[in-house]
Order: C-alpha cells, then structure tokens, then sequence
C-alpha cells in the first residue's frame, strides 16, 4: 500500500504515463493497482480533451475576431472615401451602398454569433416536425431575390416533383439555409 500511494504521488506530480504496477498475490491489492490506473488514464484524457478544447476555442476567437473586423475595416475605408472633399456625388452613393452591404454583412455575422452561443449555452430548444424541405428552400431564396439580382446570380435550383419532407425544426432549417445563400453572396 506505501509503495501504490508512493508511486501514485510520483505520477501526479511529474504527468508520466507511469502505471502502477503490483507484485503481490492480493487480489484487493491488485484490483485497487488496476482502479487507480483506470482513473488515472480517464483523468489524462479528461485533460487532453480539455487541452483540445481550449485550442479549439482560441482559434474559434480569433476565428470570427477576423470574421467581424473584414466587413467592419472595409466599411470604415469607403466610408472615409465618401467623406473626401475629391470625391464626386456618384462615388460617394457607390461608397455608402458599399458601407451599407459591409455593415449588413458584420451584422449578419454577429447575429450567428449570438445563435450560436445560445446553442452552446443549451438555450434553443429544437421544436421538430415535418417539414417540406422544397417549399421552405423556395421561401428563402425568394427572400434573396434583389440580392441574386444586385449581384447578377441567377441561381438554378431543381426540385423534386414529390415533396420532399424531413423532420426537423422549420425555423433551425431556414437558418441553415440563410447561412449558405449569405456565405455565397458574400464569398
């Protein structure tokens, strides 16, 4: 027993992979050598795991700090060129219809960025039913038609002659739907 409580601080302050091992014929002995060692082994993937997460979410960060500064950097630039003295009444509309798409595009991003930490945090509930998944993908790309237009994208989209249905929560599905045509129009 001296030697498992001596070799388990060893373990816990140095974070080998040691194990503890037994000579003895004591089946209570060696089975306790065996629990430590499974918790030992949880605890070292409970850390890594956590390690793992810890990276994921720096980068998820400086992810979408990068996200949010693109649009609100490029706003910021024609709109101090539609503030010029040289620059003419056309440019300065062309500017600011720039500024406006720049500051729909941050808004949009930070709007996901407030769903998302409401999933994470367990706040939405997901209200599934059936759902027509042709009629609702319909809906919203009739929602981006100026957007299609100013853009001059004239999207193809086939449809099954049969509904289409799927369970699934109508307005999360619109999201997802949302999302891609944005990240087209803006990508």
């Amino acid at each position: 027993m001296r030697f498992i409580s001596r070799k388990l601080g060893e373990i816990m302050k140095s974070n080998t992979n040691s194990k503890i091992t037994t000579q003895t014929f004591d089946a209570d002995i060696s089975h306790l050598a065996n629990q430590i060692n499974e918790l030992l082994e949880k605890q070292k993937q409970t850390v890594s795991s956590a390690e793992k997460m810890s990276r994921e979410l720096k980068q998820a960060i400086t992810n979408v700090s990068h996200d949010l500064k693109t649009p609100l950097t490029s706003a910021l630039g024609y709109l101090q060129m539609a503030k010029s003295n040289k620059t003419t009444p056309e440019k300065k509309a062309e500017y600011l219809t720039i500024v406006e798409k720049r500051l729909e595009s941050l808004s949009f991003l930070l709007e996901e960025l407030f769903e998302f930490s409401k999933i994470y945090e367990g706040k939405i509930e997901f209200q599934p039913d059936r759902v027509n998944v042709s009629n609702l993908l319909r809906d919203v790309l009739s929602l981006y038609y100026e957007d299609f237009t100013s853009k001059n994208i004239s999207p193809v989209v086939h449809f099954a002659d049969d509904p289409v249905t799927v369970s699934a929560d109508a307005n999360m599905l619109k999201r997802i739907f949302q999302n891609l045509i944005q990240n087209a129009l803006i990508h």
